[in-house]
């Protein structure tokens, strides 16, 4: 689901938010928050990185890295769910349909409540996403 382009979102929160004296603080969290990572490289170059597995195999299908993969899928559609529909971010993934998306979402969840080091490494990756480090 798009919310709208970058433009209008910077519209907003530049003449709501910024209106605000004392919370331009959280004016800049806002706009990282909603901004993120621009693209799927960026997201795929950090998994990629942080994982130590091939870029190319985050996109395919049936990848032997499904951990990885399941991670790079979980903050693609966090991350970008807003810029783009979940359809074409699945088309992006490999063919993936917004069904496996979703399902995907709840079964690494399930895996982080389970096992605690999936869950660091997880929200390590994301904090790196999120701050665009490579």
């Amino acid at each position: 689901m798009v919310l709208g382009s970058d433009t209008f979102t910077e519209g907003i929160l530049t003449k709501i938010l910024s209106k605000r004296q004392g919370e331009t603080k959280a004016l800049l969290e806002t706009r990282k928050r909603i901004t993120g990572p621009g693209s799927i490289e960026e997201i795929a170059r950090v998994v990629s990185t942080v994982c130590h597995v091939p870029e190319e195999a985050l996109y395919r299908k049936r990848s032997a890295y499904k951990e990885a993969r399941s991670i790079f899928m979980d903050l693609s559609c966090l991350y970008l769910g807003r810029k783009m529909s979940l359809s074409e971010l699945g088309q992006k993934l490999g063919g993936v349909s917004v069904a496996a998306l979703s399902q995907n979402r709840r079964r690494l969840a399930e895996r982080m409540i389970r096992d605690k080091t999936l869950q660091r490494q997880f929200e390590a990756i994301k904090e790196m996403v999120k701050e665009n480090k490579t």
